[in-house]
């Protein structure tokens, strides 16, 4: 291929993965939410609802859109005021007052200073009602709406929530959050005001989606290009994304909970690495880019965590081991930490509130909620591990830095892996079974407790599978042998 053609390839394809709408457009979603602010800025309705999502970056960019949307629209100017907080900015309910304030043009020196701050919102819808001949609507986006939550008494969330239960002034409460247990920190007096309006943003066919994506965005058009070289180019780009090493990065990526970010990312980082000498795009290029950018990103978590979280990871791993199943709760992690505990006194002392703290902070970038119709308590939600439990064992066993002990507990554990044994169709089964019955006194023998039932199996194989010893298992085969006689 012509080197000058494939440099302007790759710059085609870089400029053309910035300028690349969304892949994930969640039209139902924002029609949801497009229908709930124009019921407040239409018809004066008091509204409040909650968009839910693994990352932020989606949310906003969907929210945004219906912002544009309802800025187009010329029948709705001067109906409506939108007002957007943001918790990382706002750590106090009254800095965030003093926004609201200014965006409506609200002078703070009227108002009393030994006022508390349900009265000062009260001041401020009724200055907003008598303002003018004309009632405007109040659009609140709130983001990073669980930082509110951790605010004294969630004295700006619950009083907004309130003038929307009581219907005092018609106001739309729009709250963003990456966190899918916010509603879990209201207090009762707060979720007694909330109207329960929750939007998920969980996108369907997330494998086909990121499969197609991936081909649009390594193909190439327009009349830059020669007709020869860019069909060959997009053949090869075709042939690779139907290759099953491919498929299978696509679906290693799929369950991630970052779905877009990480695929953009890999893209990126493949286009990068194009050049004159190596111009094909490969199932070999893709595979070491993702392996190279998960190592990282999992070195990169893992380095950021304390002793503790460390400990939680490796009651994570047992748990998953042991049952062989990559569902479990908060319940079943504690109670697995706290035995390996006793077990090896070396490991730090982890009481309830601090495991939970330690829980809390595992859910951003290590563990995805499973999602159920109805709701338990927050120690019993399931969850599941989003990173390889297997890539986690090998960076603590080789990390020079983490603790022996913490090794040695994953080391002590391999042993139980095969705590549960299934055995294969029509094979043969040892069962021990505890019997009690009486025998004629001239056999000596008055009771039989535990008796090996074979269905036969020979002695070889039975060492292998029974955890008794051998003195043991014959005891026990001459047991069986005497209640077989007596039988007959």
């Amino acid at each position: 291929m012509d080197g000058n053609m494939i440099v302007k390839c790759r710059s085609y394809l870089i400029e053309k993965l910035f300028k690349t709408a969304p892949f994930y457009t969640f039209d139902e979603e924002k029609a949801a939410l497009f229908d709930t602010i124009t019921k407040t800025i239409e018809r004066g309705e008091c509204e409040d609802i909650l968009v839910v999502d693994t990352t932020c970056s989606l949310i906003n960019s969907m929210v945004n859109r219906v912002l544009e949307k309802i800025r187009s629209l010329e029948e709705y100017d001067g109906n409506y005021e939108i007002i957007q907080l943001d918790g990382i900015f706002l750590n106090d309910d009254n800095e965030a007052f003093k926004i609201i304030a200014e965006c409506l043009s609200i002078d703070c020196t009227d108002m009393e200073v030994s006022g508390s701050f349900a009265e000062k919102v009260t001041f401020a819808v009724q200055s907003l009602l008598t303002a003018g001949e004309t009632t405007k609507s109040l659009i609140f986006i709130i983001n990073q709406f669980e930082r509110f939550c951790l605010h004294e008494n969630q004295t700006l969330i619950y009083n907004l929530f309130d003038i929307v239960y009581y219907k005092k002034a018609p106001i739309c409460v729009v709250g963003v959050t990456n966190d899918h247990e916010c509603i879990k920190k209201f207090g009762k007096r707060t979720l007694s005001r909330f109207s329960n309006k929750i939007i998920n943003l969980r996108p369907s066919n997330v494998f086909e989606t990121n499969k197609h994506a991936l081909k649009s965005l390594l193909s190439i058009s327009g009349t830059q290009f020669n007709q020869i070289f860019k069909n060959e180019w997009n053949k090869n780009i075709e042939d690779l994304c139907s290759s099953q090493p491919v498929i299978d990065i696509i679906k290693k990526i799929s369950k991630k909970p970052i779905y877009e970010e990480t695929l953009r990312d890999i893209v990126h980082i493949i286009l990068c690495n194009i050049e004159e000498e190596s111009p094909h795009i490969t199932s070999r290029t893709i595979e070491d880019v993702v392996k190279q950018f998960h190592h990282l990103t999992i070195e990169d978590l893992l380095a950021d965590l304390s002793l503790t979280h460390l400990c939680l990871i490796v009651a994570i791993y047992h748990h998953t081991m042991i049952y062989n199943s990559n569902r479990f709760n908060f319940k079943m992690i504690y109670d697995r930490y706290s035995k390996a505990s006793r077990k090896f006194r070396t490991l730090p002392q982890m009481g309830l509130e601090k495991a939970e703290k330690s829980f809390e902070y595992l859910k951003k970038d290590f563990l995805s909620p499973v999602q159920f119709e109805h709701t338990f308590l927050k120690e019993y939600d399931l969850y599941c591990l989003t990173v390889d439990v297997r890539e986690v064992k090998s960076y603590i066993n080789s990390e020079i830095e983490i603790p022996d002990e913490i090794k040695i507990s994953f080391q002590a554990d391999a042993a139980r892996e095969k705590r549960f044994i299934q055995f294969p169709p029509k094979t043969n089964v040892v069962m021990t079974m505890s019997l009690l019955k009486l025998l004629p006194t001239e056999t000596i023998l008055n009771t039989l407790t535990e008796v090996d039932v074979l269905f036969p199996v020979p002695i070889h194989p039975y060492h292998d599978v029974h955890p008794r010893k051998k003195r043991e298992i014959e005891r026990n085969i001459v047991y069986t042998g005497l209640k077989d006689a007596y039988e007959r």
